[in-house]
């Protein structure tokens, strides 16, 4: 395109050149100019010839004119101070692009150039009666070029800006859509949450009751004297079910209808450090290695102790769950200044620091890609007798203390999980 811009702008300069070639022809005194001998550039007359025809070069912005007799030398050039009857460098007429000149047309020359800078020429025959009796010459400095190179260097910026806006504007549609389609799902799922916690909380008494009942009843049967084992342990197993419905029933509570955290001053570290305590004997039991590295500094923060106990003990029994029995859990707590990459937090973007960070490692199995991205869905669940909301619970606690969540794991590589909560302001 840029090619084809210039040619064109090259054949109007030449048509251009050609129409004040012949303008300027027909203002010359041609008699009197070749009128002139050598010798006579210094006399008044020569001299009012010459600058008649350098203000018509001026006016018609060209860079020079000049007039010459064919095989004979030059009539007057206004730049090169060319004497009369000297050889012309343009007095070449015999080109076979100047041939047309000897038939009384005018010709106009390709674009050339000249140290680095493009000129065009035109020439326009003067007839005297049949004769070619001299030739106007006529240069001019092609400077629509420069203006054109302006222009594609103006089209180029324009294009790539264009460009960049258009990828800018993709993106933010592209991020604003994605913030209304899961702000469109949020809401969908606290509809979705109110109407289960409403459901919830209006069968749990009429569930509970008859749960009650039920145990009660096994436990007798299960402590009756005169009881079978075979009995017995059907008792037992009633309690068992029972105990977990009624878990159940709990967790359903919790998820749907999260209580209000109860925020008060507390450390951290210390809080950890009793939950480990209490599951130390589960652990032993087990043959389950329980490390500890908790920080010996204060990580004083603003939190509801009894729901972050529930976070630390929940992501500490499904450490031990998945290293299944002679394997270790390595519990970690620190002050860290900023969340991990990647970490899950209630605005999406990284928070300012300092953080209190809980970290639970284990070397079981690990997590394929697919399972670590349902971790914290809502009933999703790897183990048999799972509910799949106890993650989903602890993501709910972390969000609701202006926490973040992390994971890392593979397959066959173990898992680390954990969160962070802000310290306090001192």
């Amino acid at each position: 395109m840029y090619a084809q811009a210039k040619q064109y702008m090259a054949d109007q300069n030449e048509k251009r050149l050609v129409s004040v070639g012949r303008a300027i022809a027909a203002q010359i005194d041609l008699a009197r100019l070749t009128s002139f001998l050598p010798g006579d550039e210094f006399t008044s007359e020569y001299e009012i010839e010459q600058g008649r025809l350098s203000r018509m070069r001026d006016e018609a912005d060209l860079d020079n004119i000049a007039l010459f007799v064919p095989y004979q030398g030059s009539l007057l050039d206004t730049r090169r101070g060319i004497g009369i009857g000297d050889f012309h460098p343009l007095n070449d007429i015999d080109r076979p692009e100047l041939r047309p000149l000897w038939e009384g047309a005018p010709v106009g020359l390709p674009l050339y150039e000249v140290d680095g800078e493009a000129f065009q020429s035109a020439f326009v025959p003067m007839i005297d009666g049949s004769e070619l009796a001299a030739v106007l010459a006529l240069d001019a400095s092609a400077n629509f070029l420069s203006d054109l190179d302006r222009l594609k260097t103006a089209l180029y910026a324009a294009a790539l800006l264009s460009l960049l806006l258009a990828l800018g504007l993709g993106y933010l549609v592209h991020r604003n859509t994605k913030s209304i389609l899961a702000l469109h799902t949020e809401i969908k799922n606290q509809e979705k949450l109110a109407a289960l916690g409403t459901l919830t909380a209006g069968l749990a008494h009429e569930i509970r009751n008859p749960l009650g009942i039920i145990r009660a009843s096994a436990e007798l049967l299960h402590e009756e004297e005169k009881t079978t084992p075979h009995v017995m342990e059907f008792g037992r197993e009633i309690m068992e079910e029972v105990d977990r419905l009624s878990e159940l029933l709990t967790n359903f509570l919790q998820f749907a209808k999260p209580a209000r955290a109860d925020e008060n001053a507390g450390d951290l570290g210390g809080l950890v450090e009793e939950i480990l305590d209490r599951v130390q004997k589960n652990f032993d039991d087990q043959h389950v290695a329980l490390v500890r590295d908790v920080t010996k500094e204060s990580l004083r923060l603003r939190m509801d102790s009894i729901q972050i106990a529930q976070v630390v003990l929940n992501l500490v029994l499904n450490a031990k769950d998945a290293v299944n029995g002679e394997g270790r859990v390595s519990i970690s707590v620190r002050r860290t200044s900023r969340p991990r990459d990647g970490a899950l937090q209630p605005s999406g973007e990284k928070s300012d620091g300092p953080f209190a960070e809980v970290s639970v490692r284990d070397n079981g199995c690990g997590m394929t890609k697919s399972t670590r991205e349902k971790l914290f869905d809502p009933f999703y669940s790897t183990k048999s007798k799972g509910t799949g909301l106890g993650l989903s619970i602890v993501h709910g606690i972390v969000q609701g203390h202006e926490g973040y969540l992390f994971i890392d794991s593979e397959e066959g590589r173990g898992t680390e999980i954990g969160f962070g909560l802000p310290l306090a302001e001192k």
